[in-house]
């Protein structure tokens, strides 16, 4: 719909077009503020809005008015890149987050990739290791383990891989089984995290090819989750599947040992520039910041979503998957490199 306001986050032509980005806050059925990218041939316009890839970032469904906003256009030598701030607490609480680059597939929309230059968050090498911390399903899907203890999943991690595979009934699934890993041991929230890997998922029961069909009746995900309270936080998930009517969401999490209840609180659809589904089956790549109550997650080096989480994170991190069979290889941690202690942010918990 036509706007009359429109915060300008500059002018780049890149190849033969020319891309114009600008943000506003409750436009186009979206209640939070967004980033969004128009097109044109000439210079002069008419610039018109790029509907497939039209939200190029942002959020839309929390009851805040500020996370990721007023972003421009920058350069480095030949690179475009989009430099963006994000409302990560209060008022007087906005930071810069990690240079993207602004790069144009091969259909001619503009999109969101890391950026090589984002190497140089990469501080002290960790070495990753895992444990199950939530475990849910229905009764009738668990078994028996070695211990006499009922489980729904199967669970084994080490320093370079981790594989979470739920248990499953063979009839159709119309109830959610949830497996959430936590990193051992967690975490300084204030050095913060850069955690990379592959990772390839299938819906759990997988689509059978042969009979053209599925028994996952459920959506199939997988996240990367922040705890900001005794056992609740904030995830970034991924839908499993086709990229028909899939989403990526950030969901609120609560979760104790024999449970894990989900809700969305925003989600990135249809029109959106960034990454919403991973294909089952498939090889990904993916790298996941956190640091403070920042969190951010790209998939095969494409941008997905930045987020926060609105309370002192207690420095527990993690993998979920819900109705998923996922494997994670080659992972690979850090603590960021930006830390400094005479002038690391103290967050006021008042």
């Amino acid at each position: 719909p036509p706007i009359n306001c429109l915060e300008g986050g500059g002018l780049e032509r890149i190849g033969d077009r020319y891309y114009y980005i600008g943000g506003f806050v409750g436009y186009a059925g979206s209640y939070g503020y967004n980033l969004y990218t128009f097109v044109a041939d000439d210079v002069r316009g008419p610039y018109r809005p790029d509907t497939e890839a039209f939200r190029l970032c942002g959020f839309d469904r929390m009851n805040r008015v500020f996370i990721e906003n007023l972003a421009a256009f920058c350069r480095v030598g030949d690179e475009v890149l989009v430099s963006n701030a994000v409302m990560a607490g209060g008022r007087d609480d906005v930071w810069l987050i990690p240079l993207r680059r602004a790069k144009v597939d091969g259909d001619g929309h503009l999109r969101l990739w890391w950026w090589e230059g984002n190497e140089a968050l990469k501080g002290e090498a960790i070495t990753p290791a895992w444990s199950l911390c939530s475990i849910n399903a229905p009764p009738d899907t668990l078994n028996e383990g070695e211990d006499g203890i009922w489980i729904p999943a199967a669970f084994d991690g080490d320093e370079t891989s981790l594989h979470i595979r739920p248990k499953t009934p063979t009839g159709p699934t119309v109830t959610d089984v949830t497996a959430m890993a936590a990193l051992s041991p967690a975490p300084d929230p204030t050095e913060g995290l850069v955690l990379e890997g592959e990772l390839t998922c299938t819906s759990a029961p997988a689509y059978i090819k042969e009979e053209r069909k599925t028994h996952c009746w459920r959506p199939a995900r997988v996240g990367f989750w922040v705890e900001d309270g005794d056992c609740e936080g904030r995830a970034i998930t991924l839908d499993i599947g086709h990229p028909y009517k899939r989403r990526s969401n950030v969901m609120e999490l609560k979760w104790d040992s024999a449970r894990c209840d989900l809700t969305v609180i925003d989600e990135i659809g249809e029109g959106s520039a960034c990454v919403r589904v991973i294909s089952a089956g498939e090889k990904h790549t993916f790298r996941f910041l956190w640091r403070l109550n920042v969190l951010q997650l790209y998939v095969d080096d494409q941008f997905v979503q930045t987020f926060v989480v609105d309370r002192p994170p207690t420095g527990r991190v993690g993998v979920m998957v819900q109705n998923a069979d996922c494997r994670m290889e080659g992972l690979k941690a850090w603590k960021m490199s930006v830390t400094d202690p005479e002038h690391s942010p103290v967050w006021d918990k008042n």
